[in-house]
């Protein structure tokens, strides 16, 4: 199957937690055990957000009608079923937990050199 997106679920501090690929949009993201990604997070609601690609290179973000909404630093915070236009890469917010949602083909930061691996000694 192919991946349309990859969304990085982020720790408190911004580090990616764990990755998980989508191969069908829209998709739900939520709590529940019928949602295609799920959140393990008391404060998002079952079904909390729907995820769909747009025209360009970002996505649509809805919300499906949570208490605690979602937001984007970049933009206000925002309401029920209002879809919200979201770059590739952008950092989304929604009860206590914070995600990344990019599309396959995004370009990846290039690997870092390991100072350690230049010793002669080896591990």
């Amino acid at each position: 199957m192919e991946t349309l997106a990859v969304v990085e679920v982020l720790g408190r501090n911004g580090e990616v937690l764990r990755r998980e690929r989508l191969s069908s949009l829209p998709a739900s993201i939520g709590r529940g055990f019928e949602a295609d990604l799920m959140i393990d997070d008391p404060y998002i609601a079952a079904c909390h957000l729907r995820l769909n690609a747009d025209e360009g290179n970002g996505f649509i973000l809805t919300d499906l009608g949570s208490i605690n909404g979602f937001s984007i630093p970049t933009h206000n915070n925002h309401r029920q079923g209002t879809p919200v236009h979201v770059k590739a890469g952008e950092t989304i917010r929604f009860g206590h937990t914070q995600i990344r949602v990019w599309r396959a083909d995004s370009p990846v930061d290039p690997e870092i050199v390991d100072m350690s691996m230049t010793e002669t000694r080896g591990w």
